[in-house]
């Protein structure tokens, strides 16, 4: 709530001594804003609830009565939080993240820290359907952007049986400026040349009209037949179409 009071904030910072001065104004006085932090019970109850979405978990707040004040927003804030100790092993997110997959036993198989950043691991779902003896002829690629504040791409390798996608593995690749595509290809080829080496050997090969993935996919299995999405050649045909740019 926004109150006709001429307030005014001033803050003076001194480079040398490295002590801020604060100085606050009010020409007007007006009602004290109402609290609206949330309770410690409430705090309790997301931290007990921590395994639920957060939009649940202000759901249930409600039905028991939370003040319609205190925002979804709140919930969501104190639910990541309190929910850090989940994942959070250290300050870089990087090195939490190779601690957190080594604790839960999953298999790294891509380490990079240079020139950019590259991490991938291992589903374990190849090696169940591995033993059911399931034959597979389509994998497929995608991505997506601009996900997480580190500037990180993530990649899934998945398998199509029976018109349901699996997950294989995920890489997560940093594209700090310096992952032009020659890099970016590179370090994706490398990612599939493992799977190559453990005897994938798709006939088709599915991806969204990136060519880095592409060219990835080419080198690495030179006789698939690489496809595009469906969604994505809509997407790209209609943008066309509504486009009035000559041809």
């Amino acid at each position: 709530e926004r109150y006709n009071c001429d307030g005014v904030t001033k803050i003076s910072i001194n480079e040398h001594t490295q002590i801020a001065e604060i100085s606050l104004y009010h020409k007007d006085l007006h009602v004290r804003p109402v609290d609206k932090s949330l309770p410690q019970n409430v705090k309790e109850f997301i931290e007990k609830n921590i395994s639920l979405l957060p939009r649940e978990i202000y759901a249930r707040l409600v039905n028991e009565g939370l003040d319609i004040s205190i925002k979804q927003s709140q919930v969501h804030f104190w639910w990541t939080h309190l929910g850090q100790g989940r994942y959070k092993r250290c300050e870089d997110a990087f090195n939490s993240t190779c601690l957190w997959l080594l604790e839960n036993d999953y298999s790294i198989i891509l380490k990079e820290v240079e020139p950019v950043r590259a991490l991938a691991f291992e589903t374990n779902i190849l090696k169940q359907l591995n033993e059911l003896g399931i034959n597979i002829n389509e994998y497929g690629i995608d991505a997506t952007y601009n996900t997480n504040n580190m500037g990180f791409e993530l990649y899934v390798l998945h398998a199509e049986v029976n018109g349901t996608g699996f997950p294989l593995s995920y890489l997560f690749l940093e594209n700090n400026g310096k992952c032009k595509d020659g890099l970016r290809t590179s370090i994706l080829q490398k990612f599939l040349t493992i799977f190559r080496d453990q005897g994938l050997q798709p006939k088709f090969f599915l991806t969204d009209k990136d060519f880095s993935q592409i060219n990835a996919a080419r080198f690495t299995w030179p006789h698939a037949k690489i496809q595009l999405c469906r969604w994505h050649i809509k997407k790209a045909i209609n943008t066309r179409l509504s486009s009035n740019k000559n041809i």
